[in-house]
């Protein structure tokens, strides 16, 4: 069920970029520009993209080691996928208003609980050797448990990153969608060392 969740989610991400209708004696003049103007959905496609995808390496990971389950681990996992299948709606609404401040705290706010869900996955099968084949020493658990908590903070963070970097005015309005995708870069980074470190549980 998992890997269908995160297909679908993928998948639905796409349907935010819908083709430009234009007169037909205009297309010639005025589809570059028109497709040019979806550059903003083109963006929050490709972050929503790259972090989903994150996202499942590092579920991937944790539960390639997971031999048993309980109704707490059956709740969180629901929960962290209820969450994924989500991720398309704040991805709409960032490429289409991407320069307003509580549309930016919704697409945060969504990843941070996100990967929140997952930490807690990992909290609770590490903390029960019954339910996952973990070999591990515990400095290094303590390290990756300490970093799944983290990401969840980062992206956090990053709402007031984008809250006192760009320059908005009184309606909230940003300046610049760029700013988004800066304070997104350093959550994309730690959720990839993320999972290459869970990923080393797998092969050991």
């Amino acid at each position: 069920m998992s890997d269908g969740v995160f297909a679908i989610a993928l998948t639905l991400l796409v349907l935010n970029i819908e083709v430009p209708t234009i007169p037909e004696d205009l297309v010639a003049e005025e589809l570059p520009g028109a497709l040019l103007n979806l550059w903003p959905k083109y963006l929050s496609y490709v972050i929503s993209f790259v972090v989903i995808v994150f996202f499942w390496m590092s579920h991937h990971s944790i539960f390639g080691v997971i031999k048993d389950y309980d109704r707490v681990l059956m709740w969180l996992n629901s929960l962290f996928l209820m969450f994924v299948a989500f991720l398309p709606f704040p991805t709409a609404l960032m490429g289409e208003y991407g320069d307003q401040q509580v549309v930016v705290v919704i697409y945060a706010g969504s990843l941070a609980v996100t990967r929140l869900l997952l930490s807690l996955v990992w909290w609770h099968v590490s903390g029960k050797p019954g339910l996952a084949n973990i070999d591990m020493d515990p400095s290094t658990m303590r390290t990756i448990g300490i970093r799944a908590w983290a990401i969840p903070l980062i992206f956090l963070v990053s709402i007031v990153v984008v809250g006192s970097a760009g320059e908005c005015n009184g309606a909230g309005q940003c300046s610049s969608r760029g700013v988004v995708a800066q304070s997104l870069a350093g959550p994309r980074v730690e959720l990839l060392r993320d999972q290459v470190e869970v990923g080393l549980i797998v092969h050991r």
